[in-house]
């Protein structure tokens, strides 16, 4: 009588097994995580808050070219949020109304309206003249 472990216990069934759950996993992961929320905080070269800034927020299209698609206001406490990003780059940017503005910073993400907060502060700093 044939035992069912070589059947099931093979390459041939736990490699495609194997990419099957990863690729479930994924697919639930990107669920969970597909807000389109893009939040962060923006700061004065002197660690200020930047209250009365806005944030761009730019997307990629076709062409590569970044096109404008939002400017978000900055918070009281130098915080923004952006709930409805469908990209999956962006750049992000923070001017104040004083002219001072932040680097500009391109934001890959892994999927389309993934939810993610920038780690570092976007720093405006007042320019040369």
């Amino acid at each position: 009588m044939m035992s069912w472990r070589p059947l099931v216990f093979n390459r041939f069934v736990l490699v495609p097994g194997a990419l099957a759950l990863a690729a479930w996993g994924w697919s639930l992961y990107a669920a969970a995580n597909a807000g389109g929320r893009v939040g962060g905080s923006v700061a004065r070269a002197d660690g200020a808050s930047a209250a009365g800034a806005v944030v761009v927020i730019a997307d990629r299209n076709i062409t590569s070219n970044f096109v404008e698609r939002r400017r978000v206001a900055v918070g009281a406490d130098g915080r923004f949020l952006v709930d409805d990003n469908a990209s999956h780059m962006i750049r992000v940017q923070a001017i104040a109304p004083d002219g001072a503005r932040s680097e500009f910073r391109i934001v890959r993400l892994w999927f389309r309206a993934q939810n993610m907060e920038l780690t570092e502060p976007l720093v405006l700093r007042t320019p040369a003249r």
